[in-house]
């Protein structure tokens, strides 16, 4: 019963990381109850349930929005829309089943503590591939000063590496594992010894953001992806020779409403190529 405590114990530590309510230094702890539970317990099977069970809730708890979203915009009825949510935690759950599977065997040897957080970084890499690669554990660093230094070196990913080894570390600490296979953390210093991110100051260059008025419940066909090209072409273009003080630098379109893709589509490619050429890229 305590090993199921403790795995659930993380799934609420992930949620109370990521907003709201954002308690972002949580991320840094969250995995050890479940990385402790899953060293206490030998059996590979109930490893991968107990991950799962604090994935299901954590995904649920993290992502509840998209029941509204399929719902509201999706049209679904209440009961269809919450049991597709809840198909999709289950689902997204299978990554930290993995993850307790596995985590269990390395935090039994002394380099547990960089093959955990190396573990725990190749499984959320597997989470854009597959589909929805939102709330990397790094994510939760994005106010953190020290932490951020790694950003631009290493990406979201190494932060996620951090935390990772910091609730490794304590994990083991709680455990009482030697002490000696705590020097790892010792690398973490040198974080400190990067150059600090640049303040935020000031631009000078705008920016054109074009957001034409497409109907939520367009059908898209091929004659209508056309005509929502076109029609999104010329509003850029009518802006664009609007703005003769200031000409912007780039040029935004919006994710929605429509099915855009560059390397999908050749005729939206053909249009950013266009303003491209004008030294005023699309994205």
């Amino acid at each position: 019963m305590l090993n199921w405590l403790l795995a659930l114990l993380t799934a609420v530590l992930l949620i109370l990381a990521f907003p709201e309510p954002h308690v972002a230094w949580l991320a840094a702890v969250a995995l050890a109850p479940l990385l402790v539970a899953v060293t206490r317990e030998p059996r590979p099977w109930r490893r991968f349930v107990m991950g799962w069970a604090s994935g299901v809730i954590y995904w649920f708890g993290v992502c509840y929005w998209i029941q509204y979203v399929l719902a509201v915009h999706g049209g679904m009825s209440g009961a269809l829309a919450w049991a597709l949510f809840t198909l999709f935690a289950v689902v997204k759950a299978l990554h930290m089943g993995v993850f307790a599977l596995l985590a269990g065997i390395l935090m039994r040897r002394w380099w547990a503590i960089p093959a955990v957080a190396a573990l725990w970084v190749a499984i959320e890499v597997t989470h854009g591939p597959l589909g929805f690669a939102w709330l990397a554990l790094g994510n939760a660093g994005i106010d953190m000063a020290v932490p951020m230094r790694l950003a631009p070196f290493t990406g979201v990913y190494g932060l996620s590496f951090m935390f990772a080894m910091l609730s490794a570390a304590l994990a083991l600490a709680a455990l009482k594992r030697p002490r000696t296979e705590l020097a790892w953390l010792a690398a973490l210093v040198l974080v400190a010894f990067l150059p600090p991110l640049p303040g935020a100051r000031r631009g000078h260059d705008t920016a054109l953001l074009a957001q034409p008025n497409v109907s939520e419940t367009e059908e898209w066909t091929a004659q209508t992806m056309e005509r929502t090209e076109r029609e999104q072409a010329a509003l850029t273009l009518r802006s664009l020779l609007a703005q003769t003080h200031n000409p912007p630098g780039i040029v935004v379109w919006p994710e929605v409403p429509a099915p855009f893709y560059y390397d999908k589509d050749p005729d939206f490619r053909d249009y950013a190529n266009a303003w491209r050429a004008c030294r005023t890229p699309i994205c």
